[in-house]
């Protein structure tokens, strides 16, 4: 599969509040992949309550790791949890270096099926993350421009002055520039 980047159309300054315009024409089924472990996933939530806030009438999916899917499912904001035995952030044992392109096609399955029209990459450096939804067919891709995720989405995000983790993980701002980006 090929992967395609457009260029962002998104301006803002990290610190706008969202736009409300035209929420009828926003994708309706978001998928927000967060394949951390506990301590990211919970400083996420203020995100995830903002992109609520947002967008209310949004089906909203969280796609976590096995080892948070029991937190994940108490969060009020989401309407589905999806588990993945993402790569790279299991604690088991490591198989061969190329298991993680391998079991790309199997993941992308479910997350095609699931029809959602767009996903939000909320760890800057997932590149795999990326590119299982380039794989699953989402159409809209949002995430950080970092050098080797960037190539997956169709919008890249500028990264911020301040890239802290936690800025990241439970910024407004973050979020408000995404769904300012899939507007």
């Amino acid at each position: 599969f090929s992967s395609r980047r457009r260029h962002t159309r998104c301006s803002r300054d990290w610190s706008s509040d969202v736009c409300s315009s035209d929420l009828d024409q926003w994708p309706q089924r978001v998928a927000v992949l967060r394949p951390d472990h506990l301590g990211d996933l919970l400083l996420t939530t203020p995100a995830l309550a903002h992109l609520r806030a947002a967008w209310p009438q949004a089906h909203i999916a969280l796609l976590v790791g096995p080892w948070n899917a029991e937190v994940a499912a108490h969060l009020p904001m989401i309407d589905e949890v999806l588990t993945l035995n993402f790569p790279f952030f299991d604690r088991g044992p490591k198989g061969s270096l190329l298991h993680p392109y391998a079991q790309l096609p199997e993941l992308a399955r479910p997350v095609a099926a699931a029809g959602f029209e767009a996903a939000l990459v909320m760890r800057h450096d997932f590149w795999w993350g990326a590119a299982l939804t380039a794989k699953a067919g989402v159409p809209r891709r949002v995430g950080m421009a970092e050098p080797l995720v960037a190539d997956w989405l169709t919008d890249a995000l500028p990264q911020p002055l301040d890239r802290k983790s936690t800025r990241l993980n439970s910024s407004h701002g973050y979020i408000s520039y995404a769904v300012f980006c899939l507007k």
